[in-house]
């Protein structure tokens, strides 16, 4: 893996600072249409607020008839229309497609409702099945998985799969090796499932970790080497551990300060890949690492350098 800029250390700058009247109880950060970035936060009172980055327009904000906590956030082109919108999924299972704060009343407005299951905590919009068509991945509390697509007739979401994972569900992610595939890291678990969208009977398989200290149980986060997105769900992470596709091979970033609060992944440009994670303390550590890396040393896969 490649060392960026050894020891660097970033000096952070305040984009803006607010108070909420409610808790938040769900994060996003993500681009309109209009190429306008907004940071989204779902409160505990049922209130969806989109701050933008740029402060170039009104803190705007979406009120919600029922006064539950939103518990995921989501944006992208749910119902295959040919533009992005932020889903927000409320504790007892209410999807709401909202439309980015345009126009005149400025504030976004709600295009779409559909009632699914309750206790969703976590959901990623994408085409995980390469057939053109979007797809929704949700993660819900009680260690259930689904996938769902919007069926223009009759103008609904579709229940698509359903799997339900042998423990609690403490963090997963989404990787890519010319299909896509899901790593569901087990609470207090040595080992994770690995859920293939490529095969047709949608292949799951549990994988034990390999790497071992001597621990018999710990909590984790698997992060695949070509990563789309990774999140923990409302826990700590003793480990973050690096897979290839086929789960052959591994490498644990290391850790200097406390166990993982946060943890998310990007590509800066093409061919690099970026993890970041935060400690309880503050402290942020970044890694990163090319596709050379992927061609030349998978089979040798070593403890990489954290870059800053």
């Amino acid at each position: 893996m490649k060392l960026l800029r050894h020891q660097a250390h970033v000096a952070p700058s305040t984009i803006f600072a607010t108070h909420l009247n409610a808790p938040c109880s769900s994060l996003l950060l993500t681009q309109s249409p209009a190429s306008a970035v907004y940071l989204v936060v779902g409160k505990n009172n049922g209130e969806t607020i989109f701050f933008p980055t740029d402060r170039s327009e009104c803190v705007s904000k979406f009120e919600c008839e029922v006064k539950l906590p939103v518990t995921a956030l989501a944006s992208g082109d749910l119902r295959n229309v040919g533009r992005n919108e932020v889903v927000t999924i409320s504790a007892h299972g209410l999807l709401q497609c909202l439309e980015f704060p345009q126009g005149d009343p400025p504030g976004p407005s709600r295009i779409f409702c559909q009632q699914l299951n309750s206790n969703v905590c976590s959901a990623k919009i994408l085409d995980i099945d390469n057939d053109g068509k979007m797809e929704m991945i949700v993660i819900m509390t009680d260690r259930v998985v689904r996938t769902y697509r919007f069926a223009q007739q009759p103008g609904r979401l579709i229940p698509l799969n359903k799997w339900e994972m042998p423990v609690q569900i403490s963090g997963w992610s989404i990787g890519f090796d010319s299909t896509c595939y899901v790593l569901m890291s087990q609470a207090e678990q040595n080992q994770y499932i690995k859920i293939d969208f490529a095969s047709a009977d949608k292949e799951v398989r549990a994988f034990a970790s390999m790497i071992n200290d001597g621990r018999v149980q710990s909590s984790q986060i698997i992060v695949p080497l070509q990563p789309y997105f990774v999140s923990l769900l409302h826990c700590l992470a003793e480990r973050v551990i690096v897979v290839d596709s086929e789960c052959n091979n591994e490498v644990e970033l290391r850790n200097i300060g406390a166990d993982v609060s946060c943890i998310s992944s990007a590509l800066l440009s093409p061919g690099l890949y970026v993890v970041v994670t935060i400690d309880p303390f503050g402290t942020l550590s970044v890694y990163g690492w090319t596709d050379s890396y992927k061609r030349t040393a998978l089979g040798t896969m070593s403890n990489p350098p954290r870059c800053c």
